[in-house]
């Protein structure tokens, strides 16, 4: 009605009116609105909104660039200033302690909006504030298109046709040619779309961001931006388990770097500073730390002397054990070594760390325990709070002399493992090993001694061929050679003639090399053939023998000898007894070189030296023959 002015909604004015309406007042007309609320005057009016909601085309209307109501696109941007104030306050308050819980910070951050004047805001945001949280994370992950209501959200699929789409998701997952932001991939494509048919040009990188963080279309790209590690943490379906409620019902084996710097003299006898790797077998019913070994490397030793420890110390067999199938665990299930200690041995899978409830311990035990000694080297790569970084400056200021030697980093670490067995467990508050003591298992038997001698043999993974020089194990760049004993010192000679190129399984002891046993059969299925010792090492020079190394030679050549001239015997009675014999063919048997006598008493028989003379000799008188025809 005539003098009654109109009322106009500021966001729908052209940005040309807008700009004249501030130059002329100097300022956003809405700092000039009364707030009651004390919160409101930290409340920022967010200008990108506006610009998005003001150019958002609706949905089928993109030829005819028809756009928001102007009442709705003031309430999406008010939504989305009050949104951006909420994230601000959680950040602000999350970490001063005044909230017990995410749950009543939210609550709480629910009534200041509910008291926020919807005059001077106009918004729809939910009063409870579970809703609301889960308001601004889609908000937060999505963008502003999230806040269109679906009567109005943009087809992008009229831009973004399935070419347009299959080109996107290529350059925005190119691993080589990395597009570092939505913005340069809204400048790439509008450089595409300018020589390709059909193709229409994007103004914002919202709508970009609309489709590609689709949750129809996210999962394809995730893994190739961010890593498969990050993809499965966030995509992969998960299950939801209970841990054991009994002692000794599973066991976790790891390995991982052991967090302190240590010194070690190298080839040159000079100190340098280094770091260790750990094996830990842990309990998951107490996470008690049953077991462990301390190396440079992890192999299958290591894992090998961790689950003795802990078998040692639980005297009784776990019901399960889960380490990961690297190099030595696979190793150690070859040898069917994890299903003699227990029932069921199952690898976890690879780069799984939530599969592995030992990594979650042993995190804190880092955190608690092992942080408390200043040569700590701070946690793995990937720990992110400043807490657990090491003190790079204070540790690189300290000279060598200053670091522990490796066995005063063995003894520190047996005590830092003590304190975390008797600390209480954070589920129950009674100390880990009162937990894991009080506990029992019917289903997991006591081990006795006997038991320890028969699990903690290995089967090596391939068979071994017997040699002349006896049998050679090797153990990384080491070898040893075992041979079979008639008696103390003595090998047993006609043994290994009769089993030269016979093949052996090996069982052994990882932590005693002095004795083996020799199997033979199918895996599955063995027999034990022999026990082998490590065959005696003698000095072959005369000045550095010991009087008992002289001995030594003579009754392994007289036993060789003797087993010569046993078996040419034998095959000489079985030659006759078939009329196949050299006399039988009227021929001279040459014998055997080097022994004196045989039952046979065979003629010609002659000395090894004699013989090697002999043809030494008819080798010089050739010679003579040629000088003399020259």
């Amino acid at each position: 009605m005539q003098g009654n002015p109109a009322l106009i909604a500021y966001d729908s004015l052209p940005s040309r009116f807008k700009a004249a309406i501030e130059a002329k007042v100097g300022c956003h007309p809405r700092s000039l609105v009364k707030r009651g609320n004390l919160f409101e005057k930290e409340i920022t009016y967010d200008e990108a909104a506006s610009d998005f909601f003001a150019s958002y085309l609706m949905r089928g209307e993109q030829d005819s660039r028809s756009t928001l109501p102007p009442d709705t696109q003031c309430q999406y941007v008010s939504t989305a200033s009050l949104l951006n104030f909420v994230g601000k306050q959680a950040m602000a308050v999350a970490g001063t302690g005044r909230f017990r819980s995410k749950v009543k910070m939210w609550e709480w951050l629910s009534e200041v909006v509910a008291g926020i004047d919807t005059d001077a805001w106009p918004h729809a945001l939910p009063a409870n504030g579970r809703r609301l949280r889960d308001r601004y994370l889609r908000y937060k992950e999505e963008g502003y298109g999230s806040l269109v209501h679906r009567n109005f959200q943009n087809n992008n699929s009229q831009v973004i046709t399935e070419e347009v789409g299959t080109w996107l998701l290529a350059r925005w997952a190119d691993q080589v040619r990395v597009i570092p932001s939505l913005a340069h991939l809204l400048v790439a494509y509008n450089a595409e779309a300018a020589v390709r048919s059909g193709w229409k040009k994007i103004k914002h990188e919202q709508t970009l961001h609309n489709w590609l963080y689709a949750p129809e279309r996210k999962h394809l790209w995730y893994g190739h931006r961010h890593g498969d590690g990050a993809s499965k943490s966030k995509f992969m379906y998960t299950h939801r388990t209970k841990l054991p409620t009994l002692r000794d019902s599973l066991w976790y084996g790891d390995g991982t770097k052991l967090n302190y710097y240590y010194r070690y003299r190298d080839g040159n006898n000079k100190w340098q500073r280094g770091t260790l790797t750990v094996y830990e077998v842990m309990d998951a019913y107490s996470e008690v730390f049953l077991g462990f070994c301390i190396n440079k490397s992890e192999d299958y030793r290591t894992i090998y002397e961790a689950f003795k420890m802990a078998v040692q110390t639980a005297r009784h067999r776990p019901y399960e054990i889960r380490i990961d199938n690297q190099g030595g665990g696979k190793k150690l299930t070859q040898g069917h070594f994890l299903t003699a200690v227990a029932k069921m041995a199952i690898h976890t899978k690879p780069y799984n760390g939530p599969s592995k409830t030992i990594e979650s311990a042993f995190g804190r035990f880092q955190q608690q325990y092992l942080k408390k000694d200043w040569f700590f080297t701070g946690q793995n790569v990937k720990a992110k709070r400043a807490e657990s970084q090491q003190r790079k400056e204070f540790i690189n200021a300290q000279p060598l002399e200053a670091f522990p030697t490796l066995e005063e980093v063995l003894k520190i670490y047996k005590e830092r493992r003590q304190e975390w067995n008797e600390a209480a467990h954070h589920a129950t508050g009674v100390s880990r090993v009162a937990m894991y003591e009080g506990s029992n298992n019917p289903q997991t038997p006591s081990v006795d001694e006997e038991d320890m001698v028969r699990l903690f043999w290995v089967l090596r993974p391939k068979p071994i061929t017997m040699r002349a020089e006896g049998l050679r194990v090797r153990r990384g760049a080491d070898e040893d050679y075992y041979v079979v004993m008639a008696s103390p010192g003595m090998p047993d000679i006609a043994w290994s003639r009769r089993n030269i190129d016979r093949k052996f399984w090996v069982y052994e002891d990882p932590s005693n090399g002095e004795v083996v046993q020799l199997c033979t059969g199918a895996p599955e299925n063995l027999r034990l053939s022999a026990q082998a010792e490590l065959k005696t090492l003698t000095n072959r020079g005369k000045q550095e023998q010991a009087a008992w190394e002289a001995e030594y030679y003579r009754k392994v050549d007289a036993a060789n000898e003797a087993e010569r001239v046993s078996d040419f015997n034998e095959m000489e009675d079985i030659l006759k007894s078939e009329g196949r014999s050299a006399a039988d063919y009227g021929m001279a048997n040459p014998g055997l070189l080097g022994v004196k006598k045989t039952k046979t008493k065979v003629k010609g028989v002659k000395e090894i030296g004699e013989v090697l003379k002999a043809e030494s000799c008819a080798e010089e008188a050739e010679d003579m023959d040629l000088l003399h025809q020259i």
